[in-house]
Formats: structure tokens, C-alpha cells, sequence
């Protein structure tokens, strides 16, 4: 069985058309096998206090209708 580290980084990853890769979002704070699916829950301490945002950006992707395309034909429809 894996075993996932505490406290390791959790960053987006870039595989969808939605978030670029490598943004932090935050830390493993605990974790446990899902009995009914291989795979975890995980709880995550956020890498950012979202009560104290005063700014953000809004990022638009010009790929993403090719993208969502793509990975419909490839994986299908999002459920």
C-alpha cells in the first residue's frame, strides 16, 4: 500500500483546460483509503487564506475549446 507524506505540496497539475500547471494550492493535513474505491480522501490545508483575498486574475485559456475537444474524444464525456 502508498503511503502519502504529510505536509507534501499539492500544485495543479495542467492536465485540463481549466488551471495551468504548477500553482500551489496547499499541503497534505491528512488521509485515509476510501473502502469503497482505490483511492484516497484527503484533506488539504489551503495554501491561502481566501477570506483575505483583496485582488485576483482571471486567466483565459485560448485553447481551451480545442482542449475540451480533445479530451472528449479521447476520454469522454465529463460525468
Amino acid at each position: 500500500m502508498c503511503s502519502l507524506p504529510l505536509g507534501d505540496s499539492i500544485v495543479t497539475s495542467g492536465y485540463n483546460a481549466v488551471f495551468p500547471s504548477g500553482i500551489f494550492i496547499g499541503k497534505i493535513k491528512e488521509f485515509k483509503l476510501n473502502n469503497e474505491a482505490p483511492f484516497y480522501d484527503i484533506k488539504i490545508e489551503l495554501g491561502l487564506d481566501f477570506s483575505k483575498l483583496a485582488f485576483v486574475d482571471v486567466i483565459k485559456s485560448r485553447l481551451r475549446k480545442e482542449r475540451d475537444s480533445i479530451e472528449h474524444v479521447t476520454i469522454g464525456e465529463p460525468k
